[in-house]
């Protein structure tokens, strides 16, 4: 028993170089195609798609643990109840009632304070609005050097001008405004922008995590008029709408890292002082203001902080070789899959055409269909595991992964290049078939074939077994972690597969070495014109030179459609390794 696994130790080695040496391509092919299209946005769906799974799986498993420290976020909610004990369930809100919770705040020490509320002067308002107004707005102006405030609410007509009014007072008494605006994607909110322009610096959670800017009170002195004032345009009158590029919220770490407490709670009056503390104030009751996470519906002022939190634990990016490296371990994982799958295609497609041919046509048999049933199970149980281990990778190292774009593009792939193999090497079987004319030959080898496509069957109904029960005790019971398990065995996965290249590469450069030593005589020629041109063949997808004598290539060379098929074979080449070239272009310098 111990001889034969050693001596199927180096056997499974150089299957393993044999099938990275035929995949590499493909694998290479798809992941540069997949940066290009992600970078021109043609499957950006599927990369956003994945974040939304991964962050939402880490985030459900994460437990609720938050210590408030001297630096740990803090969301202040106005909450149902005394939204309508204290403010009368009035919209828009007392004022005076608003002036005596924020000073509440800033009386515990608060240095950074974002106020999530429009505290404009109101469109109608009696005498007691109007002196609750200006006691809120002498608030604002002496305590200018500690509160970040809402943009006010984009409006129409005569009322915008006295909305720009108010916010020229307040920038020239140096109070700070920051922008509200939260990015949905999927019809939730589950990431954000990212990047180093102004307008994106203005926002609350960078505001408090970078300190206060004027960016916002900048457009306002530049707006010529009221109406030329960006805060206070609706959608329909923006001249433009930028796009930037995006990240996902860590909404795993909000749930460690952010503390929620409601304004007037046994918390709150707890005497701690939060000097240190960014603040948030927001309102927790209002539905209009509630939009969808991974973690539910979240209040707007809730998800501001949960920003703070992303960006004080970022979500790392992994460096551009590693990532590669990465991705095409994950190639090689569903190109693994879709080889098999046409190969077993094949074999029951022809099991099947036997069974019919025995039976004059009397009998049908599906087997094919079956392996087609097949692929997709395993395929989609093969998309959930790297979605389980992409969790599990990012709670562990804080890093994301988007399975579902490999997944896509080596299917893409996988159904393009692997049938016209499959074509190619069915001409090549039957090629030889005609030649030999050994009719018992060729029974033997069918013979031959039913019985590993048998075995083969056999193997893939217990393997499809065993993952729906682990899938289906993951997924119905709590005993179990599937996410732990999927990243450990993936961490082997792919580090086993790329060992077990670089030991198979060993075992070849040592058998070769063997062969070299033991033979009689050195073939001078090792390093000839032609070694060097199979060699450079092999990069290519294609054949370059026909495998003909030079009469039957000079005839060949007197046809245009030769020289046509020549010019279009290289044309394919280059076009293959010009978006290789691309796609490692936006890959790196991403």
């Amino acid at each position: 028993m111990t001889i034969k696994i050693i001596r199927a130790v180096p056997l499974f080695l150089k299957n393993v170089v044999d099938f990275v040496s035929e995949q590499w391509k493909s694998v290479l092919f798809s992941a540069a195609l997949a940066a290009i299209f992600e970078h021109l946005g043609i499957l950006k769906i599927f990369t956003k798609f994945s974040w939304l799974l991964v962050a939402g799986l880490a985030a459900q498993s994460t437990a609720i643990d938050v210590s408030i420290n001297r630096h740990t976020p803090i969301v202040v909610t106005l909450s149902e109840d005394r939204f309508i004990t204290h403010y009368s369930e009035k919209s828009p809100l007392d004022r005076c009632m608003l002036r005596d919770d924020i000073t509440a705040i800033l009386s515990k020490g608060t240095q950074r304070l974002a106020i999530d509320f429009d505290l404009s002067p109101l469109a109608k308002g009696n005498s007691t609005d109007l002196a609750c107004q200006a006691a809120l707005d002498s608030l604002l102006d002496q305590e200018a050097k500690r509160l970040v405030i809402l943009t006010p609410f984009p409006v129409k007509g005569d009322f915008k001008r006295a909305k720009h009014t108010w916010m020229l007072e307040r920038c020239a008494n140096g109070v700070h405004f920051g922008d509200g605006a939260l990015d949905k994607s999927l019809g939730m909110v589950n990431e954000q922008f990212i990047g180093e322009e102004e307008i994106l610096q203005s926002r609350f959670a960078e505001q408090l995590h970078h300190g206060f800017n004027d960016y916002a009170c900048q457009l306002v002195k530049q707006a010529s008029s009221p109406a030329d004032n960006p805060w206070l345009q609706k959608d329909d009158e923006k001249k433009e709408n930028t796009t930037y590029e995006t990240a996902p919220i860590n909404f795993s770490a909000v749930q460690k890292h952010l503390a929620v407490i409601p304004i007037g709670s046994q918390d709150f009056n707890d005497g701690l002082q939060w000097n240190d503390n960014p603040v948030l104030f927001g309102i927790d009751s209002d539905k209009e203001d509630n939009y969808l996470t991974p973690l539910g519906k979240l209040a707007g002022v809730v998800i501001h902080g949960a920003r703070l939190v992303s960006l004080e634990y970022p979500i790392e990016t992994l460096p551009a070789w590693l990532g590669l490296l990465i991705d095409m371990g994950i190639a090689f994982c569903f190109a693994w899959v879709v080889g098999q799958f046409w190969n077993g295609y094949v074999m029951a497609t022809r099991f099947d055409m036997h069974i019919r041919e025995l039976s004059k046509g009397h009998l049908r048999t599906a087997i094919g269909t079956g392996v087609i049933f097949a692929f997709v199970l395993v395929y989609l149980l093969l998309v959930l595991y790297f979605i389980f281990a992409s969790e599990f990778f990012f709670l562990q190292y804080h890093f994301m992964l988007a399975p579902l774009l490999i997944a896509i593009s080596i299917l893409f792939d996988g159904f393009v290049s692997a049938p016209i193999e499959q074509i190619q090497r069915l001409l090549e079987e039957h090629k030889e078939e005609k030649e030999e004319h050994h009719k018992t030959a060729i029974v033997r080898e069918a013979d031959k074939e039913r019985h590993r496509l048998g075995k083969r069957f056999m193997w893939s109904v217990a393997v499809i077994v065993c993952l729906c029960i682990v899938l289906a005790l993951a997924i119905f019971s709590g005993w179990i972690d599937f996410s732990a398990i999927a990243g450990e065995t993936f961490e082997l996965l792919i580090g086993g597969l790329f060992i077990s290249f670089f030991f198979g590469l060993l075992v070849y450069v040592y058998e070769a070495f063997q062969r070299r030593k033991t033979s009689h005589h050195h073939d001078l020629s090792y390093f000839s014109i032609t070694r060097v041109r199979h060699a450079l063949q092999r990069l290519l997808p294609f054949k370059v030179i026909p495998a003909a004598s030079p009469a039957q290539q000079y005839k060949q060379y007197l046809s245009w459609a030769v020289h046509l098929g020549y010019f279009l074979g290289w044309l394919r080449g280059l076009t293959f390794w010009l978006i290789i070239f691309i796609g490692m272009n936006y890959l790196f310098n991403s």
